[in-house]
């Protein structure tokens, strides 16, 4: 427990720190540290008030310091930029990893870490970095030219220029940003456009050199936003994921969020997601069912019991980009015979209502300049509706897009989902009972209930039933945040 000398001490400090009197912040712990040398938290503040006085050989010496008494995330952060500042560059990458080992979601270092890359020419390196992660850029104009310098660079033309004209928006006065728009102005041979813009770069590099620029920025008009607000411009983790991991991925999402209710006409009993046929018994079907739920069927609400249904969805992938064009699209009577193949394998099996779902993973951006769905998904739509309503086969159609001011996880564009199609329905087969009996068994064990009564309401609430590789039986998908799982009985990671 802290002496009373110790917590005025703190105090101290921290009243220094708030009103940015460094120098007499670092006198007060270098004195401190005379009698308590190490005493880590005297480290880590040293390593602060360092950095915010720009004495960036010390930081990397303090810092070296404060890590052989205790491994801090921050403090291997604060080094890697002192060793940025100081064109050690690599050092600077070896800092930023150990930083992000101790936290990996450090938005702060995985930014570090891409420009530092790009100063290093690594592109490739740093566009993988960028995009399996999910950036804020918000008030970082130079991150966003960097992006943008990245892409120019790997010959991305308009991926480049939308992270300039971000930078461009947010800070309209550096110079940089102006160069590498004039570079791909070049590239195009749009000639006007090419010196306007290095026109501007000129003048603002001139200005900037004889000490205007500071006076220009402090009272030019700059783009102003609410305070606290936060930009995302990356694809979105769902859109660069793997093409083996984006439908697992995909359900489990669409499923903690209003989307599910398209699926199951706003009620149900359980969700079981990536289900093999042969997950309770043998019985000779090969492959997995992507989504089954069991839904109560009431004859009006309030009313008495009336049975339940169930319901498998064999989900479709299609991935869409900013500009609207599908990529990766396969089309033809091909395409379409797969689609039939799996949907009469349920059918065969003996489920009760089968369903294509068809999701489309929308680049963030979307929404800038498409409606959902846009001509092409339209047609793509139709054209498949068309064909399915022949079979007898339902059809839902959903929209996942990221928004602009929340990472993918938290918040994303509100696209309604389509029901395009109902489904007939069939006699349940004993095949498909068997294994919806196998995952009820599963939904009411005890011991994997008591799991949920640990966890915060809206991720038991989230808890899915699964198939574990590992245990190689049915078990509950238990959700440790929103983007991983665990299996309940083993406890390894799922996704």
């Amino acid at each position: 427990m802290d002496s009373e000398v110790t917590v005025k001490y703190k105090k101290k400090l921290k009243e220094l720190c708030e009103k940015k009197q460094y120098k007499q912040a670092l006198r007060l712990i270098t004195e401190e540290l005379k009698t308590n040398p190490d005493a880590f938290h005297l480290l880590k503040y040293k390593v602060f008030v360092l950095d915010m006085l720009n004495k960036n050989k010390d930081v990397v010496i303090a810092a070296n310091i404060a890590i052989s008494i205790k491994l801090d995330d921050y403090v291997f952060y604060v080094k890697g930029c002192s060793l940025c500042c100081l064109g050690e560059f690599s050092e600077a990458i070896l800092a930023f990893d150990s930083s992000l080992a101790i936290k990996p979601n450090f938005h702060g270092a995985i930014e570090r870490k891409i420009s530092t890359l790009i100063r290093l020419g690594r592109y490739k390196e740093a566009v993988k970095l960028y995009e399996e992660n999910d950036l804020s850029a918000s008030d970082g104009d130079s991150l966003l030219n960097n992006l943008g310098h990245m892409y120019l660079k790997l010959e991305n033309y308009d991926r480049a220029g939308q992270f300039l004209y971000s930078a461009k928006g947010l800070n309209p006065y550096e110079p940089a940003v102006y160069y590498n728009l004039a570079q791909i102005y070049k590239i195009k041979k749009d000639y006007l456009r090419f010196y306007k813009h290095f026109a501007m770069f000129v003048f603002l590099f001139f200005i900037k050199k004889i000490g205007i620029y500071k006076i220009l920025v402090k009272f030019a008009v700059r783009r102003e936003f609410p305070v606290g607000t936060v930009f995302f411009n990356g694809p979105g983790k769902l859109f660069k994921s793997k093409d083996g991991e984006r439908e697992t991925k995909a359900i489990l999402k669409l499923l903690r969020d209003f989307n599910a209710t398209s699926l199951c006409n706003d009620t149900w009993e359980w969700f079981a997601v990536n289900i093999p046929y042969e997950a309770v018994e043998k019985n000779g079907f090969k492959g997995d069912i992507d989504i089954i739920l069991k839904r109560p069927r009431y004859l009006y609400p309030g009313g008495p019991d009336a049975g339940v249904t169930y319901r498998g969805f064999q989900v479709k992938i299609s991935v869409v980009n900013m500009f609207g064009k599908i990529e990766k699209i396969q089309r033809g009577k091909r395409k379409y015979e797969e689609i039939k193949k799996q949907l009469t394998i349920l059918k065969k099996f003996g489920c009760e209502q089968i369903f294509l779902l068809e999701l489309f993973v929308l680049e963030r951006g979307y929404s800038t300049f498409n409606i959902f769905p846009n001509q092409e998904i339209r047609n793509e739509i139709l054209n498949k509706a068309k064909y399915l309503k022949k079979l007898g086969f339902g059809y839902v159609v959903i929209a996942e897009e990221p928004s602009t001011t929340h990472d993918d996880e938290s918040g994303g564009v509100a696209h309604i989902p389509i029901n395009v199609l109902e489904t007939t329905t069939n006699n349940i087969g004993v095949n498909f009972k068997n294994l919806v009996d196998g995952i009820d068994n599963v939904y009411h064990d005890h011991s994997l209930n008591d799991l949920l009564k640990n966890l915060p309401r809206q991720e038991a609430f989230n808890a899915k039933i699964g198939y574990c590789l590992r245990c190689k039986k049915l078990t509950m998908i238990i959700p440790i945040g929103y983007t991983f799982h665990i299996c309940g009985f083993c406890r390894k990671g799922y996704y």
